[in-house]
């Protein structure tokens, strides 16, 4: 029969190796969910990031032609779209506007005689490709690019593919595309 007085030594030794090896488990456990939650995190504001550069895009450009008499689009290359529109009160006449992908992977946006920066490489996101086509009132797809002056007077509708590539936690890479279709208001409208 055991003795009533408590616990032997190994069994108090085995107890506190099998209780050590629970915990260390937990631990790896809730480390792995936090680092998952933690790269979750990231990728959903890069992924906010980027939408929310398209969508400046989007928005501008849907100016295009705002108070400039009929002139639209000025510029339609591949990765480069430049128009005039009248969004500045300190300006007299529409101002030149326009988005563009440089080199070095970081969208642009070109207002009246500058240019800033839309994306940033900080993060680790950059933008891999910025490829834009015209349309023309008929849903036809203008071309080749660049338009000449006669072709741009005609585009209707932009389409707007972008990729981002995003460089995560632990070299994760992931890439993420967006497309959008803007509508240009026609001369008269």
């Amino acid at each position: 029969m055991r003795d009533a007085r408590g616990l032997t030594l190994v069994e108090l030794v085995v107890s506190a190796a099998l209780f050590g090896l629970v915990a260390a488990a937990g631990a790896a456990v809730v480390g792995s969910a936090v680092r998952m939650a933690a790269a979750a995190k990231r990728w959903a504001e890069a992924e906010h990031h980027a939408r929310t550069v398209v969508e400046r895009v989007v928005t501008l450009l849907r100016l295009a032609g705002y108070g400039a008499g009929g002139q639209r689009v000025t510029v339609a290359e591949p990765s480069r779209v430049e128009f005039l529109a009248d969004l500045s009160g300190d300006t007299a006449g529409p101002e030149p506007h326009g988005f563009y992908l440089g080199s070095d992977g970081v969208l642009r946006e070109r207002s009246g005689d500058g240019a800033f920066p839309l994306s940033t490489q900080d993060e680790g996101l950059r933008v891999t490709s910025f490829r834009l086509a015209y349309f023309d009132a008929d849903g036809r797809e203008l071309g080749p690019l660049p338009l000449d002056a006669q072709q741009t007077a005609r585009v209707a509708r932009v389409r707007i593919r972008a990729t981002f590539r995003y460089h995560g936690l632990q070299q994760a890479v992931r890439d993420l595309a967006v497309e959008e279709h803007v509508a240009i208001r026609l001369a008269g409208e």
